[in-house]
């Protein structure tokens, strides 16, 4: 009950970006971030392949793009929530008063409890009242599920940053795709055409891959690939592991505490909730959405900062 008091009432502004200063672009085809739709082959299939850094872009400024539109994207979430909630809520609370007069002047109370009330109606006003009671079902369960979904939204924004960024990294540093264990037919290549397209269809592949494993092995391949420690000094690690975990509840169980969110959580060192006993439902609050946005642009801003500064050392500046 607190918690869904916390979302109604959004009195506080949501708080901006205090970890990292961030510069907004306005768009990925803008700064040079451009994705190749696909080439129509003989066969008259169509072939995708991951997006890349305009020819005529430095890689310098195709991560930062990157960057910035996550950045944004993030913050526009984020500010989203505390002004629909008051939306919602106006609109409850007219709906509320109007059923409140209805019953008080054309209805008849028979039963009262903690969570309902038993009215009955005139045959003339029921169809009005159970109306207005509908929509306050509607309405109070939006209000409920809102915030777990922008929950799901911000993680999707993580995932979406995440697969540009090692796309960049692929096209910044062609060696990495020359020691891809993937393998392609003769056939496969007459029909890619040329190597360019080939090499596109494998750094495809290849994102895919990462993107199916959970987000702490994602970490495993970076490591692995850029030959760096990401994880070393990184408090929020913990928080962004809840986080990713707890979003996964919410697509798949409701939000109802499973035993792999409790293997996961306790393999990383993450402080779980006492209530969060399997089987138990957790809840996602306005407070909690303001850490975790701070935690996902956290974590995304300093995996690309390290990025940067290892592709380039030379221009640390740039990426500072």
């Amino acid at each position: 009950m607190d918690e869904d008091r916390t979302l109604e009432n959004g009195d506080s502004p949501p708080p901006t970006i205090d970890a990292v200063a961030v510069h907004h672009r306005t768009s990925l085809q803008e700064e040079g971030i451009q994705q190749n739709v696909g080439e129509v082959h003989k066969n008259g299939r169509q072939r995708k392949h991951a997006p890349r850094p305009s020819e005529h872009d430095s890689y310098n400024r195709g991560i930062g793009a990157v960057v910035d539109a996550y950045c944004h994207n993030m913050e526009s979430i984020h500010v989203t929530l505390p002004l629909i909630m008051r939306f919602l809520q106006g609109i409850h609370k007219n709906i509320r008063t109007e059923f409140s007069k209805v019953r008080d002047a054309q209805g008849k109370i028979l039963e009262t409890e903690e969570k309902y009330q038993v009215v009955a109606f005139p045959i003339q006003y029921g169809l009005r009242a159970e109306r207005l009671a509908l929509r306050l079902r509607n309405l109070s369960t939006t209000r409920r599920l809102l915030p777990p979904t922008l929950l799901t939204t911000m993680v999707s924004q993580y995932d979406s940053f995440l697969s540009r960024l090692i796309a960049t990294i692929f096209y910044l540093k062609p060696e990495m795709v020359s020691s891809s264990e993937r393998k392609l037919t003769f056939s496969e290549l007459m029909e890619f055409g040329t190597i360019e397209n080939a090499r596109s269809y494998i750094i495809e592949k290849e994102i895919e891959g990462v993107m199916r494993e959970n987000h702490s092995k994602q970490f495993d391949w970076l490591e692995g690939r850029i030959g760096l420690k990401l994880r070393s000094d990184l408090p929020a690690w913990p928080l962004f592991i809840e986080i990713t975990e707890r979003r996964n509840l919410f697509t798949h169980t409701d939000g109802i505490v499973s035993t792999q969110y409790r293997e996961v959580c306790r393999r990383h060192n993450v402080d779980i909730d006492e209530g969060a006993e399997v089987g138990q439902k957790l809840s996602v609050n306005q407070k909690y959405l303001q850490r975790a946005y701070r935690t996902l642009v956290e974590i995304g801003v300093k995996l690309a900062h390290v990025v940067w500064r290892k592709l380039d050392p030379k221009n640390r500046e740039g990426a500072d």
